[in-house]
């Protein structure tokens, strides 16, 4: 209720909405990874979240944070965003998985 604490409850408040994406999508994440283990497909997975974290996160969080001035809150954004790639990735493989020869063919 102190106004003098306005600016910091505002921040706090951003960084858990940050926080609440980021949980959603990480999930996803995992999840999708974890089924593409399963098929024993590692590869690509890893080259999927090389490039979505160090490219996409990284790249998008640093422009958030200093062009565009939003600081703290413009990595973590940026690190949500290279997550949700990953996430949509090894989900777009997973329902691939088929026609991508993951799936073994049964024993006739």
């Amino acid at each position: 209720a102190d106004p003098a604490n306005a600016a910091i409850v505002t921040t706090a408040v951003s960084f858990l909405a940050v926080a609440a994406l980021f949980q959603i999508v990480d999930g996803a994440q995992v999840v999708g990874a974890g089924v593409l283990r399963g098929l024993q497909d590692t590869r690509w997975p890893m080259i999927y979240a090389m490039f979505g974290y160090w490219i996409v996160g990284t790249g998008v969080g640093l422009t958030l944070a200093y062009p565009f001035g939003l600081r703290g809150f413009g990595i973590w954004l940026g690190l949500a965003t290279g997550l949700a790639v990953v996430a949509a990735l090894v989900l777009w493989r997973w329902m691939r998985r088929e026609a991508l020869g993951l799936v073994p063919h049964p024993a006739v």
